[in-house]
Parts: C-alpha cells; structure tokens; sequence
C-alpha cells in the first residue's frame, strides 16, 4: 500500500475519533444560549413556624367580692394584691384560665372567669349596689374601740390602731355584705341596717360600730 494512502486513512479515523468525542461531551452542560440556573424556592412558613402574639385585652374585674392577683397562674401560688370590683386591667394573655397582667407596676396573675371585656355588665351591677355602697361610707370602729376603720368612696379603707395607720381595700356586693382585704386575707361583713353595724361572717358576736357618716 502507498504511503500517501496509509496518511489519508489515519487522518480520516482521527477526524473521526475527535467527531465522537466531542458529541459525547455535548450532553453533560446545557449550552442553550440565554439559558438560567433557577434557585429553589423557600419553603413557605407556617402558623407553626412563628407563634402569634396575642392583642392585648382591656378587661374589667366582675367579682363583687375583689379578685385576688398572685404571683403565678394558681390558687396556691403566693397573693400580691387584690382587685376591685369593676378595676380596668389590661390583660397580656391567658393561659389555662389564668390572665396575666401588669398593675401598679407589678405583674401577676388572677382568675380569668371573673373577668369582662363588657364594659356595660359592669356598670348595670354597679348601679344596682351602688346606693348600698354609699351608705356605709363613714368610720366605723370595733366596740372595745381598739381598731377604727374609714371606709372610703373610691374603695380604700383606713385602719387606725394604737399601732399606727394601714391602708387596705374594700368592696361590696348587691347583698349588703362588705369585704375588707389585708395582705392576701379577705373579711367579710353583713351590714345590719335595724341597728346600723356590721356584724362579721365569722363571728357574729364581732361587729363594727358606726362612728361618723359621709
């Protein structure tokens, strides 16, 4: 065989093997000009993901007897303070019944099914007792005249002793019974308008003489 032929064979296989090899590498890229890589999307959030805040509440206490505020969501956890019938509080959240809320600077908890967002509920039991209310205002004192006890229109209650003066809080409810709280211990007095004293729910030998009117 002539050389120049041998050439012109080896020539034609190399041309084809460069042929092959180059449509082999035509599938492993996308070479269509223009074309974009596309970033995968993020998965959407759910209600799960983020825990909502919930609206803060304007509530109105509906116990005629005062509602006690205590340090955690619990009758057995330790009393703060007590709240009066009709106060305004602003309520944070409520958990398993329990509302929690800020009041005079300090944040507790109290009962939340003695609470309303019915700002006119309040006011119709406030209008049916407060006539009762306003008839007990004055000072009254204990009959070996130890103890004196002011009670005032805007629910505080002065205690004179030879001790000195505390300030306390009191209520009273449709039924002419009047409840006077100290510390995280509640009093309760049955007025006795035949003889205009008060005469105590535990003990009915112990009562409160009237001593001046308002």
């Amino acid at each position: 065989m002539r050389s120049g032929h041998k050439k012109k064979i080896i020539s034609v296989l190399i041309m084809t093997v460069l042929m092959v090899l180059t449509l082999a590498s035509c599938g492993t890229e996308d070479k269509t000009p223009g074309s974009k890589v596309t970033p995968p999307e993020p998965p959407e959030q759910t209600a799960s993901d983020e825990e909502a805040e919930e609206p803060v509440k304007t509530m109105y206490v509906t116990s005629e007897e005062g509602l006690m505020f205590r340090k955690g969501p619990g009758t057995d956890q330790e009393a703060i303070g007590c709240l009066n019938f009709g106060e305004e509080i602003q309520v944070e959240k409520i958990e398993e019944g329990w509302a929690y809320t800020t009041v005079g600077g300090q944040s507790g908890w109290c009962y939340a099914k003695y609470l309303t967002e019915n700002k006119d509920e309040i006011e119709s039991s406030t209008k049916e007792n407060g006539s009762f209310k306003e008839s007990i205002l004055g000072i009254w004192q204990t009959e070996d005249g130890d103890f004196s006890y002011e009670i005032l229109g805007d629910g505080t209650l002065l205690v004179r002793s030879q001790y000195g003066e505390d300030t306390c809080k009191w209520s009273a409810d449709g039924n002419g019974v009047v409840f006077i709280y100290s510390d995280d211990s509640v009093m309760g007095y049955i007025y006795n308008a035949e003889k205009d004293i008060l005469v105590s729910t535990l003990d009915e030998s112990s009562h409160l003489v009237r001593v001046d009117s308002y």
